[in-house]
């Protein structure tokens, strides 16, 4: 390994963020391995500031439940779904004036549920729908060419047709449902 690689393995011995066969692996070299024995060494003096100026904390009843929880997908123990609370997720900019928020993917059905959240004074340019796609405006107002859309409407288009051109004035948040229009980690 390189020494990079064995200062980042000791970084997370000594945080303990190194897990499971890992950390065994580790700890077995580490009794043997000078280099490493000093890369840990100097980690704790490094880290050792960090501990005794911190108050101790005693979390919450249940926040390891709720941190695994969180990342598993695990919703409220219901196997197989996705709950997002309003702060969860990362608002993306996709233009001047439009960002998404990706709440959901379906790589097999190859369609995704997402916010869109639309600046006052904002336009899209119209774009073409290659399958169907609903949209729920959450607030504000949207027009899709002629048709104008409030808090509570809802539109749906049918595939392989073309969306006029888009307009908020005051501004809109929108939940949309369709096609993946981009690669997906």
């Amino acid at each position: 390994m390189t020494h990079e690689q064995n200062d980042g393995l000791a970084a997370e011995y000594v945080l303990g963020t190194l897990d499971g066969d890992e950390r065994r692996q580790f700890a077995a070299a580490l009794a043997s391995d000078p280099e490493l024995q000093r890369l840990v060494e100097e980690w704790q003096q490094r880290l050792q500031a960090l501990e005794s100026g911190a108050a101790e904390v005693t979390p919450s009843a249940g926040l390891w439940d709720r941190i695994e929880a969180a990342l598993e997908g695990d919703s409220a123990g219901l196997a197989n779904s996705v709950t997002l609370h309003d702060g969860d997720g990362e608002w993306q900019q996709l233009a001047a004036g439009v960002e998404k928020k990706v709440l959901y993917f379906d790589q097999a059905a190859r369609s995704e549920s997402f916010l869109l959240r639309i600046a006052p004074g904002t336009s899209l340019p119209s774009h073409d729908h290659s399958s169907a796609e609903e949209c729920l405006v959450i607030d504000g107002t949207f027009d899709i060419g002629d048709i104008h859309l409030k808090a509570g409407d809802f539109h749906a288009i049918d595939g392989n047709t073309t969306h006029p051109d888009c307009y908020s004035e005051h501004g809109a948040t929108l939940y949309i449902r369709g096609e993946i229009r981009e690669a997906h980690g």
